[in-house]
């Protein structure tokens, strides 16, 4: 099926979208990138942290969603939230997905593999800069031995299900992407991820997205998270 008029809305960073967006530009689907500007949160007279009166949240009821998120995707058949349908979405539209149950549910194990230490890195990155600071060595030796296990389901292969580029491959590039941030070094223990990873940006049609302010120039979670005000203090040093 083909997909037309697509629509992604996220805020105007990386974070869950990114796997959306590395997808459609890969198969050089044309889409229109709706980025909604993120202000920070925001406290009333009584210190409670409130939701900022900005775009998304006045409009997010007007879209016709059935479960106003961001990212959404706006199709010509679909109106949907949630990243992870957005991608099976895409890779089935694509033949990124599996042809068999078997290969499927092999897909979407990784995927969900993916997505939850994506979160767990989410979890921790928008606490004051202090206490991510305190909790980041931690997580980047948690982040080690979950890119063991990934390493592992690589083995030899070229990409994670073989020879052919599936959904996965773009969320892992990605989530792995968001940990060299946080350690340089952190693929230094698993050379097939490191290989991965080096060719996935050099593909001819993510190789654009991936230099460009979208991606490079872009932050990966809120400006007022602690992940971002920490790596602003580093690059400042």
């Amino acid at each position: 099926m083909a997909l037309q008029n697509i629509t992604v809305g996220y805020w105007n960073i990386r974070g869950l979208v990114e796997p959306i967006r590395l997808m459609l530009e890969y198969h050089d689907i044309a889409y229109t990138s709706k980025q909604y500007v993120v202000t920070g949160p925001s406290k009333n007279l009584y210190g409670l942290v409130e939701r900022p009166q900005d775009e998304w949240y006045s409009t997010r009821l007007d879209l016709g969603l059935d479960f106003p998120n961001l990212p959404y995707l706006l199709d010509d058949r679909m109106k949907m939230t949630e990243s992870g349908a957005i991608v099976r979405y895409i890779a089935r539209a694509t033949s990124m997905h599996g042809k068999t149950d078997e290969e499927a549910s092999f897909l979407d194990m990784i995927y969900e593999e993916i997505a939850e230490f994506r979160f767990k890195l989410l979890f921790i990155s928008y606490g004051p800069k202090q206490v991510f600071e305190a909790q980041k060595p931690k997580f980047v030796e948690t982040a080690k031995q979950k890119l063991e296990d990934f390493s592992k389901v690589l083995g030899e292969k070229k990409w994670l299900n073989g020879d052919d580029l599936k959904f996965p491959d773009f969320a892992l590039w990605s989530l792995m992407d968001f940990l060299l941030v946080l350690d340089a070094n952190i693929l230094d223990h698993v050379n097939n991820l490191r290989r991965l990873h080096t060719e996935f940006r050099q593909l001819p049609r993510v190789k654009g997205f991936i230099e460009s302010d979208q991606c490079a120039g872009a932050y990966i979670w809120g400006f007022f998270s602690g992940f971002e005000q920490s790596r602003k203090a580093m690059t400042a040093e």
